[in-house]
C-alpha cells in the first residue's frame, strides 16, 4: 500500500529467488498471446462484439505497452504526495497504532485484529472519506475503542520538492488530524511541519487531495475487504463494468453530460413558451403603433397649445419687467429731484452761515474791550471747539472714507469668491459632460484620487522611525485596474479599503493609529499575514469569467490577501450585460465559486451622469444669482463711498469757514489787546500824575515858583481826561447803533434758519420716497427671476404675439386645454401615455424576439459542445478500455496464462476469460469455473490492469491473497512491487 511512481517501470530484485523474465521474453508472451486470442475466438464472445470492432485502438494500444516495457529502470520515490505515517489513537480497538510507510509500495502483513484493516480504515477517514464508505460502520462513533469517548487518527504526508503544496505554509510535510467523539461533531486539523495549526476547514483539505490526486472516494482506488472481495470473486460483469466506469472517473463525466442535455430540454421548452408570447407582444405592438399613429394627427392642437403655455410663462415675465421698468424711471426723476433740493439746502445754509456771522460781529462790537475780549475769547472757545469737533468730524468722515474702501475691497473679494465657484462649478458641469460622453463611448474611465490630508499621512509615515516593519498603503496604490470599465463597481463593493494601511503586527497598528488621530484622519487598518502569496486556483471559477482579482493587477501580496479575505475578489463575478450576467447565475445552474456577480447598466449610468450634470448646472445657476447680489451691493458700496467723498468735501468747506473765521477772531482780539494796552497807559501816566500831585504838594511849601507849572500840567491832564471821556460817549453811541444793527441781523438769522430746516426736510421725504420705490423695484426683480426661472423649466424664452396679454393668453390656454383634454378623452389616453405604451410594446418585443434569438442560439452551442463531448467520451472510452485489455493481456502472460478481457459498451458489461494452459488450443473459461488460485490471480490482473488505465498516485487493497497458493501470491507480489 503506497504511492506509486508514474509511468512505472520494471523492476528486478537481484538477490531474490526468483527474478522476473527478460524485457524480451515479456515482449514475447504478449505478441504471442496477442496471436492466439485473434486466433481462437469462440461464439461466447458475440455478446461482446458489439464493442471490439475497434482493433486499430486495440493495436495502439499493445504498442504503447509494448513501448513502456522496452526501457528498464529503477523506481524513485516521488517527492511529495507520499503517505509517510499513520497514527490511531483510541480507534476501533487500537488504544495506539502507528504505521510508518515507505516511499514506495508497502506490505503490511499480521495476523487477525493486528490493526492491517485499522490502518487502511484510518488513512481513508482521516484524508476525507465518508463513514459508510468504509463498510465498517455508519458513522465515526462507531470507530471509536469501547470505553472511550473521543479517537483520534493522524496521517502525515511528504511535502517536498518543487511541486510542493504551499511550502511556504507546511514546510516538508502536511499533518492532517480528525478528531471525533460520541458527543461532538468531528474536526480536521491540518498542521505544518512544526505543529503548528495551518487551517481547521474540510475545503483547504479537499484542495490538498486535489492537488496530490489522492482520490481516496474512489471505489477502484482504495478496496477494503468487503469490496476486494466483491470486486475479485463474487462480482458480476455489470459489476465490474460499474467499477470500471467509476475507477477511471467517466461516470462523473456522463452524469455531467446528462446534466446539460436537462438543461438544454429546459432551454428549448423556454424557447417555445416564448415564441407563442412572442405573437401576443407582436400585435400589441402593431396596436400601439396604430394608436401613436393616430394621436399624431392631432398634434398641431398639442403643438399650440405648448405655445400659448410658453407664451404665458413669458407674458408673465414681460409684466413684470414693465413694472421694473417704471421703478426705474421713478428712481431717476427721484434721484434728479433730490438732487435739486440738495442745492437749495446748499444755498440756504449759506444764506445762513452769512446772517450768522454778521450777528456775531455785531454782538461783539457792542461790549466793552474786557467783555469784548471775555466774549471773543469765548467765541474763540467755541469757534476752536468747534474747529476741533470739525477736526474729529473729517477724523470720522476719513474712517468712514476706509470703512467703505474696506467694504468694497470686501464686496470685490466676495465677487471673486464667488466667481471662483462659478468658474469650478462650470468646470465640473463641462467634466461631467466629458465622463458622460465617455460613458456613452465606453471609453475607459479616470482614476480616483486621494484625500487631501493622505499626503500628510505619508510623509509622516515616513518620518516615523519606530517602525517594526512600514506600513503598506493606500492599498490603492498597489492596484492597477486593466479594465477600466469597472472601476465604478469595484469602488462601490470595495469601498474605503482602498485608502486602508496593512501593518503586519499589534505593535504597528498602535503607532500608525496614533499617526492618524494626530492629524485628524480616519483610514481602515489592517494587520496582515506574510505567509507569501496566496493560490486561489482551485476557489476560481472557470477562466472564461472575469473576476475582481483577474481585472485587478496587484503587486504587493499582502494587499492582495487582505482584498481575498475581506471581499472575496476571487470569486467576484464581473460580467458587463446584465442579460449575459442572468443567464449566468439562474440560467443552468450558478457557476462554481461564485459569491456574487456585479454587470454593469450603462444607461441607468449615463442617467445618473446626466441628473449629475442638471444639478451642478442648477448649482451654477444659483451661484450666478448670488454673483450678482455681489454686484448689486458693490455698486451700492461704491453710491455710498461716493456719497461720503461729496459729504467730506462739504465738511472741509466748513472747516475752511470755520479757520478763516478763527483768523478774523484773532484779528480783532489783537486790535482789542492794542486798546487795552492804550488804557493801561492813561491808567499809568494817571496814577504818575497822581504821584507827581503827591509830591508836588508835598513839595509845595518848597517852591511856589513851580506852581503854576504843576497847574498847568493839570490842566493839561484834565484835558486829555475830558477827550478820553468824549470818545467813551462816542463809543457808547455806536455800541447802541450796533445793537439796533443786531436785532435786524438776528431776525434775518432766524428767517434763514428757518427755510433751511425746511429744505433738509423735503430732502430726507424724497430720500425716504426713493428707498421705498428702490425696494419695490428689487421685488420686482427678484420676482422677475423667479418667473424667468419657472417659465424657463416651461420653454425657452419666446416672443409675445403682438396685443395679448396674460388674461387673454390665459383664456386662449383654457379653451385649448379643455380641446386637448376632450380628445384624449376620446382616444382614452393623453398623447404622452399612448407613446409611452408604444414604446413599452416595442421594447417587450424586441427583448423577447432577442431572449428567444439568444436561447435557439445557446440551445445550439449546448448541442454542438454535447455532441463533441459525448466524440470524445466515447474516444477515451475506448482507449482506456483498449489499454485495460492490453495491460490485462499482458499480465496474464507472466503467469503463462492465456485470456482476454471482454467489454460492451452498449450493454454496460466487462468480463474476462482466462486459458490457464497456454497450450490448449480454445478461447478460454470464464471465471466462475477457474480454481481459487487461477481465480484470484485472474482478478489481480484485471485490477493491476484497471489501476494502470486509472493513473493515480496511491492505491490500496486489502486482503487479496486469500485465495493463493504459494506460488500465484508470490508472482502477484511481485507483479504489484513492478
Amino acid at each position: 500500500m503506497g504511492p506509486e511512481k508514474r509511468p512505472r517501470d520494471v523492476f528486478e530484485r537481484p538477490n531474490g529467488p526468483s527474478q522476473l523474465l527478460s524485457t524480451s521474453r515479456k515482449r514475447q508472451r504478449l505478441s504471442n498471446a496477442s496471436t492466439s486470442e485473434k486466433a481462437h475466438k469462440s461464439p461466447s464472445a458475440t455478446t461482446f462484439a458489439s464493442d471490439e470492432s475497434d482493433e486499430e485502438g486495440y493495436e495502439r494500444a499493445t504498442q504503447a505497452l509494448r513501448d513502456k516495457y522496452e526501457t528498464l529502470g529503477e523506481n524513485r520515490p516521488a517527492e511529495n504526495g507520499i503517505i509517510e505515517r499513520v497514527d490511531c489513537y483510541n480507534f476501533m480497538c487500537h488504544e495506539h497504532l502507528s504505521m510508518e510507510l515507505g516511499p514506495l509500495i508497502n506490505f503490511i502483513v499480521g495476523k487477525n485484529g493486528s490493526g492491517k484493516s485499522a490502518v487502511l480504515t484510518a488513512l481513508t477517514l482521516c484524508l476525507g472519506a465518508k463513514a459508510s464508505t468504509t463498510n465498517r460502520g455508519q458513522s465515526l462513533k462507531s470507530f471509536i475503542k469501547e470505553g472511550k469517548e473521543t479517537a483520534t487518527i493522524i496521517v502525515r504526508i511528504k511535502n517536498q520538492g518543487d511541486s510542493a503544496y504551499l511550502p511556504h505554509e507546511f514546510g516538508r510535510c502536511i499533518i492532517v488530524e480528525r478528531h471525533f467523539s460520541r458527543s461532538k461533531a468531528s474536526g480536521f486539523r491540518i498542521k505544518n511541519a512544526s505543529g503548528r495549526v495551518v487551517s481547521t476547514k474540510r475545503g483547504d483539505l479537499d484542495s490538498i487531495t486535489d492537488y496530490f490526486a489522492l482520490q481516496i472516494d474512489n471505489p477502484m482506488n482504495v478496496l477494503s475487504q468487503d469490496m476486494a472481495r466483491q470486486f475479485l470473486s463474487t462480482s458480476s460483469p455489470a459489476e465490474k463494468y460499474k467499477f470500471f466506469v467509476k475507477g477511471v472517473q467517466l461516470e462523473q463525466l456522463d452524469q455531467d453530460y446528462q446534466l446539460i442535455e436537462e438543461s438544454m430540454e429546459h432551454v428549448n421548452a423556454k424557447v417555445a413558451a416564448h415564441s407563442g408570447e412572442l405573437k401576443d407582444l407582436e400585435e400589441k405592438r402593431d396596436k400601439a403603433r396604430a394608436k401613436l399613429a393616430l394621436s399624431d394627427r392631432h398634434e398641431g392642437i398639442r403643438a399650440r397649445l405648448r405655445s400659448l403655455r410658453a407664451q404665458m410663462a413669458w407674458a408673465q415675465v414681460e409684466e413684470q419687467e414693465r413694472i421694473r421698468d417704471s421703478f426705474d424711471d421713478e428712481l431717476a426723476k427721484a434721484t434728479e429731484k433730490i438732487t435739486t433740493l440738495e442745492g437749495e439746502v446748499e444755498a440756504s445754509d449759506r444764506f445762513y452761515q452769512e446772517a450768522d456771522n454778521a450777528y456775531g460781529v455785531a454782538e461783539t462790537l457792542v461790549q466793552e474791550a474786557k467783555s469784548e475780549l471775555e466774549c471773543l475769547s469765548d467765541s474763540r472757545k467755541d469757534i476752536q471747539s468747534k474747529y476741533e469737533s470739525s477736526v474729529q468730524e473729517q477724523h470720522e468722515s476719513q474712517e468712514s472714507y476706509s470703512r467703505f474702501q474696506q467694504e468694497i475691497t470686501e464686496a470685490e473679494n466676495k465677487v471673486k469668491i464667488s466667481t471662483r465657484p462659478i468658474s469650478k462649478r462650470r468646470a465640473e458641469i463641462s467634466q461631467a459632460e466629458q465622463l458622460l460622453q465617455i460613458l456613452m463611448k465606453n471609453r475607459r474611465q479616470q482614476e480616483n484620487v486621494f484625500p487631501g490630508n493622505m499626503q500628510r499621512l505619508l510623509q509622516e509615515i515616513e518620518r516615523e522611525k519606530s517602525f517594526n516593519r512600514i506600513p503598506v498603503g493606500p492599498l490603492a496604490n498597489h492596484i492597477t485596474l486593466l479594465k477600466p470599465q469597472w472601476s465604478s463597481v469595484l469602488e462601490k463593493s470595495i469601498g474605503n479599503t482602498l485608502n486602508g494601511f496593512i501593518v503586519t503586527n499589534k505593535h504597528d497598528m498602535s503607532i500608525l493609529s496614533g499617526i492618524m488621530q494626530r492629524l485628524n484622519c480616519n483610514y481602515p487598518i489592517f494587520i496582515g499575514n506574510e505567509a507569501g502569496n496566496m493560490n486561489t486556483s482551485a476557489y476560481e471559477p472557470a477562466p472564461g469569467f472575469d473576476t475582481a482579482l483577474r481585472v485587478l493587477k496587484i503587486d504587493n501580496d499582502l494587499v492582495r490577501r487582505q482584498l481575498i479575505i475581506n471581499h472575496g475578489i476571487e470569486q467576484m463575478l464581473l460580467i458587463e450585460d446584465v442579460r449575459a450576467a442572468s443567464k449566468v447565475m439562474f440560467h443552468g445552474g450558478r457557476p462554481k465559486n461564485v459569491r456574487r456577480c456585479f454587470c454593469i447598466d450603462s444607461k441607468d449610468k449615463q442617467r445618473v451622469q446626466q441628473e449629475t450634470i442638471n444639478t451642478l448646472k442648477d448649482g451654477l445657476r444659483d451661484l450666478e444669482s448670488e454673483h450678482r447680489n455681489a454686484q448689486n451691493n458693490l455698486e451700492k458700496c461704491k453710491q455710498a463711498f461716493v456719497k461720503h467723498e461729496r459729504r467730506a468735501r462739504e465738511l472741509q468747506l466748513e472747516l475752511q469757514k470755520a479757520e478763516d473765521l478763527v483768523e478774523q477772531l484773532k484779528e480783532t482780539i489783537e486790535a482789542d489787546t492794542a486798546v487795552d494796552g492804550r488804557l493801561e497807559g492813561l491808567q499809568t501816566s494817571l496814577a504818575e500824575f497822581e504821584s507827581d500831585k503827591r509830591a508836588a504838594e508835598a513839595s509845595y511849601q518848597e517852591g511856589i515858583a513851580i506852581h503854576d507849572e504843576i497847574l498847568e500840567k493839570l490842566k493839561t491832564i484834565k484835558g486829555e481826561l475830558a477827550s478820553k471821556d468824549l470818545e467813551i460817549a462816542s463809543a457808547e453811541q455806536r455800541v447802541r447803533a450796533l445793537e439796533s444793527e443786531k436785532t435786524k441781523i438776528s431776525t434775518r438769522r432766524r428767517k434763514a434758519l428757518g427755510e433751511k430746516n425746511a429744505a433738509i426736510a423735503r430732502v430726507d421725504d424724497m430720500k425716504r420716497d426713493r428707498a421705498e420705490t428702490e425696494r419695490k423695484r428689487q421685488e420686482t426683480a427678484a420676482r422677475i427671476l423667479d418667473f424667468t426661472q419657472k417659465a424657463s423649466t416651461v420653454a425657452p424664452r419666446v416672443d409675445i404675439d403682438e396685443g395679448e396679454t396674460p388674461r387673454s393668453l390665459d383664456k386662449k390656454l383654457e379653451k385649448l386645454t379643455q380641446d386637448s383634454q376632450q380628445y384624449d378623452r376620446e382616444m382614452g389616453a393623453s398623447r404622452e401615455e399612448i407613446a409611452a405604451a408604444a414604446a413599452e410594446a416595442e421594447g417587450k418585443y424586441e427583448r423577447s424576439q432577442g431572449q428567444i434569438t439568444d436561447f435557439k442560439q445557446l440551445a445550439l452551442m449546448f448541442t454542438s459542445t454535447l455532441n463533441e463531448r459525448r466524440l470524445r467520451w466515447d474516444g477515451f472510452r475506448s482507449y482506456i478500455s483498449s489499454r485495460a485489455k492490453s495491460q490485462f493481456i499482458y499480465l496474464l502472460s507472466e503467469r503463462s496464462y492465456r485470456g482476454r478481457l471482454l467489454t460492451n459498451h452498449k450493454d454496460k458489461l466487462l468480463d474476462l476469460q482466462v486459458e490457464p494452459d497456454i497450450t490448449k488450443n480454445s478461447s478460454g473459461r470464464g471465471a466462475k469455473t477457474l480454481s481459487g488460485g487461477e481465480k484470484s490471480y485472474s482478478q489481480i490482473c484485471l485490477l493491476l490492469a484497471l489501476w494502470e488505465a486509472m493513473g493515480s498516485p496511491i492505491r490500496c487493497l486489502d486482503e487479496f491473497d486469500v485465495y493463493m497458493d504459494s506460488m500465484n501470491r508470490k508472482l502477484t507480489i511481485e507483479l504489484l512491487a513492478c
